[in-house]
């Protein structure tokens, strides 16, 4: 699923309730693409273009930690190429979703470089912008996510673009 939204409209998705968030997850400051972002992202007139994947997990045969460990990873990158084909053919500035993973384990959390920064990129909490209430609002297909030890019935992938207004 993809929709584009005008600059004005994709403003305000909780900027102002992010920072305290990340804080409190176990990846803040620890994964190249979660905050503190310490790249500048210029965002100012681009239109906000969203890419939403969603992937059918109920009846999944192995536990979520499985899941989560051997299937996310594929699934993020596979989104994520696109999403940087997408920007290279557009000229805007792909947002991957949720945290990085390229490495199977971020260098940051050492306090070492990243080893790809040419595939580094901002997720949507960087910018502050609610994932969930975006694919709620655009897509009416809310997140979902496991309880008691069990996958939801679907898990969403949701990326994006910061593109030109004058783009394609």
């Amino acid at each position: 699923m993809v929709a584009r939204l005008p600059y004005g409209q994709w403003q305000g998705y909780g900027q102002e309730r992010f920072e305290q968030l990340c804080r409190t997850c176990p990846h803040y400051g620890k994964n190249w693409g979660c905050p503190p972002f310490t790249a500048a992202v210029q965002t100012g007139g681009r239109d906000l273009e969203l890419w939403a994947r969603v992937v059918p997990v109920e009846g999944y045969p192995l536990s979520p930690k499985t899941f989560y460990e051997r299937e996310w990873p594929r699934l993020w990158q596979e989104l994520s190429r696109e999403l940087l084909t997408r920007e290279q053919e557009a000229g805007g500035l792909a947002l991957l979703p949720g945290r990085c993973q390229w490495c199977a384990l971020c260098q940051r959390a050492q306090g070492l470089a990243c080893p790809t920064p040419e595939r580094r990129r901002p997720s949507f909490e960087v910018l502050g912008l609610d994932a969930g209430r975006l694919m709620e609002e655009v897509f009416a297909r809310p997140l979902l996510w496991g309880k008691g030890g069990q996958l939801p019935p679907y898990v969403t992938l949701l990326g994006g673009l910061l593109i030109e207004r004058t783009a394609i």
